[in-house]
């Protein structure tokens, strides 16, 4: 059969099928197109990259949103989710939000102690759910899924997973709903008398309202077997907020969840090409 574009077209009915762009050929190389029977279906490129983390002197480096973090106030679920790197030694606050001016008092606390253990505080410093030391290693990433469940009994509540893998230890959440905000989302301090700055590189971080992923499938969605992924296209609920930090350069670090509070980097924060992967 003829054609007449000849382009990369070896003989006809050959044997090897090389370069070949006649008809029925099978090999289908260099094809965009989707199953569109007139070719006019192009295949999506993938878009999601991550280039950057955040790192944190430990000294007074800290984020902190444009506006009170009102996104859970009276939430009866919601889940966190961070990817974090910490310089081990002391302990520090991965991200808070405060009710009043009490340092013991607040919406939620997330925090590290210097042996590698994670806390999760719900209303006050007495209701959190810890994990046992040394599931965090000195200067290598890790994911940390916090979910909550206010419906559920004392001592189901909260659940924290590390890299994908249920770890808590125990358990004395009783909140049965988030209290109301009062000020702003703060990132790597604890913003009552600001104490507790946290010492490392920080990525990814993202909130969820209303939403408990505390099912073995969503975990492993949400940690992707140690990589860090597009929240917003997983085939889960969007988040509410979603800190990215791939911005590079400057002191803004946008919102891509649903809520729109974006944050300041405040005292200087680096960006890093150190990521999760």
């Amino acid at each position: 059969m003829a054609v007449t574009n000849g382009w990369g077209q070896g003989t006809q009915e050959n044997t090897i099928q090389w370069g070949r762009g006649a008809t029925n050929a099978t090999n289908d190389w260099g094809s965009i197109y989707a199953d569109s029977p007139s070719g006019d279906t192009v295949l999506n490129a993938e878009t999601f990259s991550n280039a950057y983390s955040t790192e944190f002197d430990g000294v007074d480096d800290y984020v902190v949103s444009n506006a009170t973090y009102s996104e859970l106030n009276g939430t009866t679920k919601a889940t966190w989710s961070y990817w974090v790197k910490p310089t081990l030694g002391s302990a520090m606050v991965l991200s808070r939000v405060s009710s009043t001016t009490s340092t013991s008092a607040f919406v939620y606390m997330f925090y590290l102690f210097s042996n590698g253990e994670v806390g999760a505080a719900i209303g006050d410093t007495t209701r959190r759910a810890r994990t046992g030391s040394t599931l965090l290693t000195d200067n290598v990433w890790s994911h940390i899924l916090v979910c909550y469940d206010g419906t559920l009994s004392n001592g189901s509540k909260t659940k924290i997973f590390i890299n994908g893998v249920d770890s808590t230890n125990s358990d004395s959440t009783t909140a049965t709903s988030l209290v109301n905000a009062n000020y702003p989302l703060s990132i790597g301090r604890r913003d009552q008398t600001p104490t507790y700055y946290y010492d490392g590189l920080m990525d990814e971080l993202a909130m969820w309202n209303s939403t408990d992923f505390r099912t073995q499938s969503d975990v492993d969605t949400i940690y992707n077997s140690g990589s860090a992924s597009d929240l917003n296209n997983n085939g889960l609920t969007a988040p509410t907020t979603w800190y990215r930090f791939e911005e590079g350069s400057g002191t803004t670090a946008t919102d891509s969840g649903t809520g729109g509070n974006d944050g300041t980097l405040t005292n200087s924060p680096s960006y890093d090409t150190d990521v999760p992967s």
